[in-house]
C-alpha cells in the first residue's frame, strides 16, 4: 500500500496498475444489500478507492470477498458491483483473472507484479505468476509481513 500511495502522490504511477485485493470473510456477501457496504471495515479499501477514482483509465481495482479458498481455476467471476474502474466480486480470484491483470502476453516483458498477504496465499500466487507465459520470476516481488 505504501508503494502505491507514494507513486500516486508523486505522480510516478506506471502507465497501468491493476490491483487484485482479496478479503477473507466468514460469510458470503449479501447480494440483496449494497456490496459496497462489505468494504466498510476493509483495511485500505477507502484509500484504494480514492486513488482509483483519480486514476480512471490507468488503474483497475478488483476486490474479492473470499472465505479462505485457494486461488481457483475456471472462468472469471461476475462482479456483484462494478463502477468505472472498481469491482467487487464474491469468491476467490481465479488464475485467469490474475493472468488478465498481468496484461497481454506480448506486453508482459515490462510487467512487474507485487504480492502481499498471508504466507500461504503469497507463496501460491508468487509460484503461479512466476510460471505464467512471459513473466520472469525476478519481476514477481513479494512483501512478507509475517
Amino acid at each position: 500500500m505504501a508503494m502505491l500511495t507514494h507513486m500516486h502522490r508523486t505522480n510516478r504511477m506506471p502507465q497501468h496498475v491493476h490491483v487484485l485485493y482479496s478479503i477473507r470473510r466468514t460469510s458470503p456477501v449479501d447480494d440483496t444489500a449494497d456490496p459496497q457496504h462489505a468494504l466498510e471495515d476493509v483495511l485500505f479499501a477507502t484509500r484504494l478507492r480514492d486513488i482509483a477514482a483519480e486514476r480512471v483509465g490507468s488503474m483497475t481495482l478488483d476486490f474479492y470477498m473470499t472465505r479462505g479458498e485457494p486461488v481457483g481455476s475456471g472462468s472469471p467471476s461476475e462482479p456483484l458491483f462494478s463502477r468505472d474502474n472498481v469491482s467487487i466480486r464474491d469468491g476467490k480470484m481465479r488464475k485467469v483473472e490474475i493472468e488478465e491483470a498481468l496484461g497481454p502476453v506480448e506486453e508482459r516483458g515490462e510487467t512487474v507484479c507485487y504480492v502481499c498477504g498471508p504466507q500461504k496465499m503469497t507463496d501460491e500466487i508468487v509460484e503461479m505468476v512466476g510460471k505464467v507465459e512471459r513473466m520472469d520470476r525476478e519481476r514477481v516481488l513479494c512483501e512478507k509481513w509475517w
